[in-house]
């Protein structure tokens, strides 16, 4: 239950931060706790939960003040997502990679980008990378340096599904249908599929 209450107080100071409207973030956090299931017992929900809208928060606060202690902060939480997941640390580069373009290239002209002045901007994204990376590498050395991305052949036959096969082809099929269509195993479940089948 930690990480809900953490989660509620996260999302709040991020949309009040966003649209400085009380209501509105009261009604955003209801909203973004119906959406996941409780409690939270997986790394997938621990970090889309938590960790997500705490790196919105951070990297909101980086845009508005450009220190170098907010840089630190936003670094070492972007390093725990790369040690979570590693498609939430995609989609985390890809949202620094976004708000730099923004903050950095659009907002301001490239030309100033690189004069004195705007290289004394980069420096706290270059912060946020570093430390980062430095931290997700406490997990991810191994797999990219000595094992080269390469995964055992075994483990490989042992997780993959063969598709070719017509059996797995229609079974698939069938379980996408019907957990798009027909999921009345709760009433999340139900309402999506009558929207669903309502088009």
């Amino acid at each position: 239950y930690i990480i809900i209450i953490l989660s509620v107080i996260i999302m709040f100071l991020l949309i009040d931060g966003l649209f400085n409207n009380k209501i509105l973030a009261s009604i955003s956090v209801l909203l973004f706790l119906s959406a996941f299931d409780l409690p939270v017992i997986k790394y997938t929900d621990f970090v889309r939960i938590l960790l997500m809208p705490l790196f919105l928060l951070l990297l909101y606060n980086l845009m508005k003040n450009k220190s170098y202690i907010n840089a630190v902060f936003l670094g070492i939480l972007y390093g725990i997502i790369g040690i979570a997941h590693s498609i939430a640390f995609i989609a985390c580069s890809l949202l620094l990679l976004c708000a730099f373009v923004y903050q950095e290239a659009i907002r301001k002209s490239i030309k100033k980008l690189f004069r004195k002045d705007g290289i004394k901007e980069i420096i706290p994204y270059i912060i946020v990378l570093i430390i980062g990376v430095l931290i997700a590498l406490l997990w991810w050395y191994k797999p990219i340096f000595v094992y080269h991305g390469k995964t055992s052949t075994l483990y490989t036959y042992w997780t993959i599904q063969d598709f070719g096969s017509v059996t797995v082809q229609f079974k698939f099929l069938k379980d996408t249908i019907l957990s798009i269509f027909f999921n009345f195993t709760s009433i999340k479940g139900f309402i999506f599929s009558l929207f669903s089948i309502l088009g």
